[in-house]
């Protein structure tokens, strides 16, 4: 939970862990930072990928249903040049989300030892004496 300062620590602890290349604990799912990232590459720039596409969509008719409701998008925005600056940008995040997101997958699955990618098939994951001391902010 976001309020919480477990939530926190265990986010800068996991960021340090990783810049470190040192074995942290291990969660039960995503951890703090894992949980940060997909809420911010995969819902918010996602939904700012739907949106800003729609809105330049929505040109092709000024006075279309789609401009009625994504139309502000460009005014908010700045103009269609800037939307279209946005839309691109935020494109290229997905790609980049994704080649870190392998990289962190098979770092996980070697320095942790606990069958991260094996689990996706297998559905087990590995555990050492006293990984899970820090998931209280879990519940």
């Amino acid at each position: 939970m976001i309020w919480r300062t477990t939530w926190w620590s265990d986010l800068f602890q996991q960021a340090r862990d990783y810049l470190r290349l040192q074995r942290g604990h291990v969660h039960l799912g995503h951890n703090a930072l894992g949980g940060s990232a997909y809420t911010f590459f995969v819902i918010f720039l996602g939904w700012v990928q739907i949106f800003t596409g729609l809105a330049l969509y929505s040109e092709t008719n000024p006075n279309g249903l789609l401009n009625t409701l994504f139309g502000w998008v460009i005014v908010l925005c700045g103009n269609p040049y800037r939307t279209h600056m946005i839309h691109h940008l935020v494109a290229w995040a997905f790609p980049i989300f994704a080649v870190l997101h392998i990289y962190i997958v098979t770092y996980d699955s070697t320095q942790y030892g606990n069958g991260l990618i094996t689990s996706i098939i297998s559905g087990y994951k590995f555990y050492r004496r006293g990984d899970i001391r820090t998931d209280e902010w879990i519940s």
